[in-house]
C-alpha cells in the first residue's frame, strides 16, 4: 500500500478531509508512536517511512510528518488511519473525524440536490 512514487493518489475526498482537519489532528494526537507502528503493520507505511517519522522530534513535528506522508499514499489509507486511531486509544478522535465526514457528506448531498432543482 505504501506509495514509493510520492504521487498524490489518495482519493481526493480523503485528502481534503485530512487537509481540512489537519490542525484538529495535530492538536489531538500527542504521541503517535503506537499509531505509526499500527499503520506500518497495516502496510500503510513502509519501513523507510516508519523509520523517517520515528527519527523526527516527538509531538507535533512527528504527527505533521505522519500526516504529510499519509496524504501521499494511495488506496484506503484514510480508512486504515481511522481504524488505527480507534485501535490505539484515539477512538474519540476517529469518532469525531467520522462525524465530521458524515456532516460533510450530508452537506455535499444537499448541495447536489440544490443544483439538480
Amino acid at each position: 500500500m505504501a506509495s514509493s512514487s510520492g504521487n498524490f493518489t489518495m482519493p481526493r475526498k480523503d485528502l481534503e478531509r485530512i487537509q481540512r482537519h489537519y490542525d484538529y489532528i495535530l492538536d489531538s494526537v500527542f504521541n503517535p508512536d503506537d499509531l505509526i507502528t499500527t499503520l506500518f503493520c497495516k502496510c500503510v507505511l513502509d519501513l523507510d517511512q516508519k523509520t523517517h517519522i520515528l527519527n523526527i522530534e516527538t509531538g507535533k513535528p512527528r504527527v505533521k510528518k505522519l500526516l504529510d506522508i499519509l496524504m501521499t499514499e494511495c488506496g484506503d489509507c484514510y480508512q486504515l488511519f481511522l481504524e488505527a486511531l480507534r485501535e490505539k486509544r484515539f477512538g474519540p478522535i476517529a469518532d469525531t473525524l467520522g462525524t465530521m465526514i458524515a456532516a460533510e457528506e450530508t452537506t455535499e448531498k444537499g448541495r447536489f440536490e440544490l443544483v439538480l432543482r
